[in-house]
């Protein structure tokens, strides 16, 4: 049996084991688009290099590996304590916590919710009413063209929803932990979040992924939201797996008019990442941000495509992107701005800087545009540099030793996307995760 049969029977056994089990509790239509999903993943099987979006992603790595399902006992011996230290924001933030993907309602606090908005794991909304979720579930983000969306729809047994109904505004972020254990037998989790703003609702939602351990292990994880119009959201991921992990992400954003969408993407772990966002701007006047910080090392790889339609008139999308990347690491970014004839008056630019540290790291930008309406305000720029040698020479005339200035340029350069994100404390505590990655730290306080 060659490699490639082999895996694929791994991920069938998995799949039929899940579709046994699950037969007698899951909704009709979520078994069809699992099955659907499932024949999507075989016939489209795993991308390589010649595959256009995928041609600095190379899947040897994870390939190599064969992931095993997250055990619960494994998940359930994880306590309170041993989350302490990963928290981000305020602990007394409403927060649902998933340890290997397995959803642990004991360390979760979606009570602190104000009335009317529901925060639940996917699973247990499937069996109380899995009419709420057939609209949208697996149908926000298509699996048609993506197989490791694909793969996460065939696959995936739980995952966050929630939903803020019409006029609903929610004060406190509502924080996604997921903490994996990383422990010496590879697991894999494949997760879902779907988020519902109904017309002029506000919410923030606060995505972690950190680990305990050093181990590998695979989390595929599918976003969807939907920005109902008028709706502001707010959304912040933070990845800070294993340096041994492998994370791929697809995040699809479905939003009407007037509303406003701002997408955060911090990446800072990992050994191979691949990051995918699409955004489908369908109603006009909608203004949509996306903000990307990488700070990579070691042999750590990032891959960031990032696909925008705009299919409305006088919208506005905004997308900046920075990369730090040193030792022998890689970050690449293909961005496109799609806008249809029908989308006159758009906004939109779109910016990618890199800053190597090292002779042998990397960064590859592809920046594109593809415009066919004649009123519009478009732009593209994507920059790969070192350090400003006339900067470092005056930080150090001021007394400063070189690993102090480089660190005190670095903050600065990452500065301008943690400055955009709009929950101080998030910003705090990013700014510490940043410092303490970096030598003579206490220069930046």
């Amino acid at each position: 049996m060659s490699s490639s049969a082999t895996e694929y029977a791994a991920y069938r056994a998995q799949y039929e084991a899940l579709a046994a089990s699950g037969e007698n509790h899951w909704p009709a239509w979520l078994t069809q688009r699992r099955a659907a999903a499932w024949e999507r993943f075989g016939a489209l099987g795993f991308p390589t290099p010649r595959d256009e979006d995928w041609q600095h992603t190379n899947l040897a790595p994870l390939r190599k590996v064969t992931f095993q399902p997250a055990r619960a006992e494994t998940a359930a011996a994880v306590d309170a304590a041993a989350l302490r230290e990963l928290t981000i924001g305020e602990h007394d933030w409403p927060r649902l916590v998933f340890v290997d993907g397995i959803y642990r309602a004991d360390l979760s606090t979606p009570e602190r919710l104000p009335p009317g908005v529901t925060a639940a794991n996917l699973a247990g909304v499937l069996s109380a009413d899995g009419r709420l979720l057939e609209p949208h579930l697996a149908q926000i983000a298509g699996f048609d063209r993506h197989p490791f969306a694909a793969l996460n729809s065939a696959l995936f047994t739980d995952g966050l929803y929630i939903h803020v109904p019409r006029g609903q505004v929610v004060e406190q972020p509502i924080v996604l932990q997921c903490v994996s254990t990383a422990g010496e037998t590879p697991t894999a989790a494949h997760s879902r979040l779907l988020l519902i703003a109904e017309e002029s609702s506000q919410v923030k939602l606060i995505e972690h992924y950190a680990a305990l351990g050093n181990g590998a292990y695979f989390n595929n994880v599918v976003t969807e939201i939907v920005c109902g119009p008028n709706a502001q959201v707010e959304h912040v991921k933070i990845q800070q797996e294993s340096e041994a992990a492998f994370h791929f992400s697809y995040f699809q954003a479905k939003i009407a008019r007037d509303s406003r969408l701002a997408s955060h993407a911090i990446h800072l772990g990992g050994r191979l990442v691949r990051s995918d966002v699409r955004a489908w701007l369908g109603g006009a006047g909608i203004h949509a941000t996306f903000n990307g910080l990488h700070m990579l090392r070691g042999r750590q790889h990032v891959d960031t495509n990032m696909w925008i339609d705009h299919a409305a008139p006088h919208c506005e999308s905004h997308e900046l992107y920075k990369s730090v990347i040193d030792d022998r690491a890689v970050s690449a970014f293909r961005g496109r701005i799609h806008v249809h004839a029908i989308a006159q008056k758009t906004d939109a630019y779109q910016t990618n800087n890199n800053l190597l540290l090292s002779p042998k790291a990397a960064a590859k930008a592809d920046p594109q545009l593809e415009i066919y309406a004649d009123d519009v305000k478009c732009s593209h720029g994507a920059t790969i540099g070192q350090l400003d040698e006339q900067a470092l020479f005056y930080l150090r005339s001021r007394g400063l030793a070189k690993p102090a200035a480089v660190s005190l340029l670095v903050f600065a350069f990452l500065g301008e996307v943690v400055d955009k994100i709009g929950v101080e404390a998030v910003r705090e505590d990013l700014r510490k995760i940043l410092r303490s990655r970096l030598p003579d730290a206490q220069q930046l306080e």
